[in-house]
């Protein structure tokens, strides 16, 4: 008996079975994995603009910006704190509930007789998170160039590219971990919420280095407090600064929260 490798080709006839059908074999192929990564990227960006949910967070840290008084001194600052609010419930809170419910409805379980493996799932998802995350922080920039003020040196519009980029995939990374630790959506989201609550307010996010030292230091453990300096930081008036450790921090819990989500991702439901 010969087998056929994975992936190749498959001739399948073109007629009805009709005797004087002469027309030549037609040859079908599996999608390559590229292409089903892209696929799903376009869906998840599909999905995410469907739901009112998700949306509501582009909406939510522009309108908070909106909110602080003309001529704010920390426009800067609260610039950083409100993108990276949107990034942790855009990336860290509602995609990896989207996961989640999908698993919950069988969704992930047909995709896995697809050659998308788990890492490729993940990449796709997340590169609809990251196309999220940026719209909020264009919006939120915008807002405060017109309205308050800001002003981010030409330097620093890369360096900030590059720390959102990171931020995102670090809280993304957090979010599908937790996913998979979870048994269900509903969980996940509330869980998620709790989370992005508390480090929000340890993390510089509501709370501008006012609070005592052991809440920032246990800040300093987490991703979220690293992306709001970091971007701070590169946004400076005065001009870019640079600060290793942050990227350290984010880049480690990237690669570390990747790997261990990777690990314990589930294609359906717990059972029990």
């Amino acid at each position: 008996m010969r087998t056929r490798e994975p992936g190749a080709a498959r001739t399948v006839p073109t007629g009805r079975g009709n005797a004087g059908d002469t027309s030549p074999p037609r040859t079908v192929r599996r999608p390559s994995a590229s292409r089903l990564v892209f696929d799903q990227a376009r869906a998840a960006n599909r999905a995410t603009w469907r739901d009112p949910g998700s949306l509501l967070f582009v909406v939510i840290p522009v309108g908070q910006y909106a909110l602080l008084p003309g001529g704010m001194p920390f426009a800067t600052f609260f610039a950083a704190s409100m993108i990276t609010w949107g990034a942790g419930t855009a990336v860290f809170m509602n995609l990896p509930e989207a996961v989640a419910r999908a698993r919950d409805r069988g969704g992930l379980k047909r995709l896995r007789g697809t050659p998308l493996s788990a890492s490729q799932y993940l990449v796709e998802v997340t590169a609809a998170g990251l196309a999220l995350t940026f719209l909020i922080a264009v919006l939120v920039a915008a807002t405060g160039y017109v309205f308050f003020g800001l002003r981010i040196p030409a330097a620093g519009l890369a360096l900030g590219a590059l720390v959102i980029l990171i931020g995102t995939l670090a809280l993304a990374a957090c979010g599908f971990l937790l996913a998979a630790l979870v048994p269900n959506a509903r969980a996940v989201g509330a869980v998620g919420l709790m989370f992005l609550f508390v480090l929000s307010f340890a993390s510089d996010v509501f709370i501008g280095g006012g609070g005592p030292d052991w809440l920032g230091t246990f800040g300093s453990l987490f991703p979220l407090k690293h992306l709001q300096n970091a971007l701070a930081d590169a946004w400076d008036p005065g001009g870019p600064v640079l600060d290793w450790v942050h990227y350290a921090v984010l880049l480690a819990w990237a690669a570390g929260a990747a790997a261990l989500a990777v690990r314990f991702f589930r294609w359906e439901p717990r059972r029990g």
